[in-house]
């Protein structure tokens, strides 16, 4: 594998002969021709948005993540109403690099 300056010094001279772009169309033509889609201009764009993190027993989250509401949550008593009203069933976890996010993906995406 080669080093981070054997990269960088190929780039650069590349880039000075002026046939990167000739190289460019010669890689997208490959693969069109293995039947791989390449689109130009092409912008995608992901975020976090953040929701309160929830704190569910094992359970709770199994039952959530089945798409479905504890019945702990359903009563009929005051503490099971206030439960449910601050729950947030939708929200998901995942990791992005070493960090940790609790709540929603936003994408977008832009064509030419």
């Amino acid at each position: 594998m080669p080093d981070a300056k054997t990269i960088w010094l190929y780039k650069d001279l590349l880039t000075k002969s002026d046939r990167e772009k000739e190289l460019f169309d010669m890689f997208v033509r490959k693969m069109d021709a293995i039947g791989i889609m390449t689109r130009k201009g092409s912008l995608v764009n992901a975020s976090f948005a953040e929701a309160p993190r929830q704190r569910n027993s094992h359970d709770e989250n199994k039952t959530i993540k089945e798409s479905k509401v504890p019945d702990e949550w359903k009563g009929d008593d005051k503490k099971s109403m206030k439960k449910l009203v601050q729950k947030d069933t939708d929200a998901r976890w995942t990791k992005k690099r070493e960090e940790t996010h609790y709540g929603y993906k936003n994408h977008i995406k832009v064509d030419e």
